[in-house]
């Protein structure tokens, strides 16, 4: 239904594909994927519209806890296992390169049996460990786990009428305690991250219940889509150097789901729900789990093995390299997507469906 959101969550998917790099064009790096790091409140901004979409009457209906956490584990979890069973012989590689003296650090000093176990329970950014492990980018994917169990139990026992002031309020505090941690960045991961990720799901929440307010469609929906488009580039480029540019980051965010989730297109909207974008968004929850081992790889081979020196702008290389990394990212998504992210979700729908549950 929200095909112009999924598409967002695509291209924001990339943004952060190119914020992993170190390759980088010149030594003033852009700041829009200096910055990128927050487009994953993009994901838990749009996880919390599409989830209070999906859920929010079901759960106030009397929807079992198990369905709900059944559904939501099997949208996420298999190809975070996958990934996860993939790293560990990258990581035993590098265990032993590093012994030969290749690298830096041992990087069994972060993922190691006890990381790896955090992770396999979806729970190694609930302020567990002091560094990220294994597959680094999952942090995210632990703390929607977490946000996911308070959502339910938000909306079940708490709001059941789906109050536009509750969740609003609870995103507020959120973002309150991450400024009070630290005013100058939301870069919160392993230690903060599901307070950052409950501050944006429930403004996301509160977005969807906005939709509801403001109705269907927004009078002058092209400048809407315009001025949501340049809030986020302006404020993501100068998130680093303006206070003010990191808050407006957020709102730019929130701005741009109420806007694309409008039920009419403008120019932008209409770009949005083109054929390749389309895919991207589709594919968009893989290039993110994917692109960390695929960056780290390269990133040992360029840098360790080949000694290309990225601590100065690699010009037009730097290009030609970040573009080969993000189309083999997204070539190996599409397969990622099909034969793991569906069937495990086509297989928990079906086992659910056997035992009359409703999917």
């Amino acid at each position: 239904m929200f095909f112009k959101l999924e598409s967002l969550r695509g291209l924001a998917a990339c943004a952060v594909v190119l914020y992993h790099s170190p390759f980088n064009v010149n030594d003033a790096v852009l700041g829009l994927f200096r910055n990128a790091y927050l487009f994953v409140d993009l994901f838990f901004v749009l996880s919390g519209f599409v989830m209070a979409h999906a859920y929010a009457d079901k759960i106030a209906a009397g929807m079992r806890f198990s369905d709900y956490m059944a559904l939501r584990l099997g949208r996420i979890y298999p190809l975070h296992l996958v990934m996860l069973l993939v790293w560990v012989p990258y990581v035993l590689i590098k265990v032993w390169l590093f012994h030969r003296g290749f690298g830096g650090t041992d990087p069994s000093e972060e993922s190691n049996a006890y990381t790896f176990v955090t992770n396999l329970f979806l729970v190694h950014s609930w302020h567990l460990h002091d560094n990220l492990s294994w597959n680094f980018p999952s942090w995210s994917i632990s703390a929607e786990f977490a946000v996911y169990m308070l959502f339910f139990g938000w909306v079940f026992w708490l709001d059941r009428r789906q109050s536009l002031w509750m969740p609003l309020l609870v995103s507020l505090g959120a973002y309150g305690a991450l400024y009070a941690i630290n005013p100058l960045t939301l870069d919160f991961t392993q230690d903060f991250g599901v307070i950052r990720c409950a501050a944006a799901f429930f403004l996301g929440m509160v977005i969807h219940r906005l939709r509801r307010v403001v109705g269907p469609t927004l009078p002058g929906l092209p400048l809407w889509e315009l001025a949501s488009m340049v809030l986020i580039g302006v404020s993501v480029s100068l998130a680093h150097e303006q206070p003010w540019a990191l808050h407006g980051s957020i709102v730019g965010f929130a701005l741009a789901v109420l806007v694309m989730s409008d039920q009419k297109d403008g120019p932008i909207g209409r770009l949005l729900l083109s054929a390749p974008l389309r895919k991207l968004g589709l594919w968009s929850y893989s290039i993110y789990m994917v692109n960390g081992i695929i960056m780290g790889g390269s990133i040992n081979v360029l840098q360790h093995l080949l000694h290309l020196d990225t601590s100065h702008g690699l010009g037009w290389l730097a290009i030609a390299i970040n573009t080969a990394i993000l189309a083999v990212v997204v070539a190996l998504a599409r397969p990622c997507y099909l034969w793991i992210e569906c069937r495990g979700r086509d297989a928990v729908k079906g086992w659910l469906r056997q035992r009359g549950r409703p999917v």
